[in-house]
């Protein structure tokens, strides 16, 4: 499965709500997170508000939070590359927020933010 597939499967949820500053998306079936740009993995561990969590630093400035994933595949500090795999989302939901240039993107913005990632 090529890493353009990946990508396509985070837009492949069947409903979604606001939860906290972001939106949990959520999946019929496994699907694998991965880096959309090049960047830096800046956060993993668990959070009260979205559980196990990840968040990624793209170089051209956007931060991209995921959070209910059910694995890590990389350690904080660590450089990644478009397509990289950051962790895995098995069946459920999966928590995701999005912020440029300082501000939280709302519902249509990360939707779009997304789809140009593809």
């Amino acid at each position: 499965v090529s890493s353009n597939e990946h990508m396509q499967q985070l837009l492949s949820f069947h409903s979604v709500s606001r939860y906290d500053k972001g939106y949990l998306l959520a999946f019929e079936q496994d699907i694998p997170i991965t880096a959309l740009q090049n960047g830096l993995i800046v956060f993993t561990g668990h959070t009260k508000y979205a559980g196990k969590t990840i968040s990624v630093l793209y170089d051209e400035g956007t931060s991209v939070t995921y959070g209910y994933v059910d694995q890590l595949s990389l350690l904080p500090y660590t450089s990644v590359a478009k397509g990289d795999v950051l962790a895995i989302k098995e069946v459920g939901e999966l928590y995701i927020q999005i912020e440029q240039r300082g501000k939280l993107l709302n519902l249509e913005q990360t939707l779009e933010w997304l789809k140009q990632q593809i």
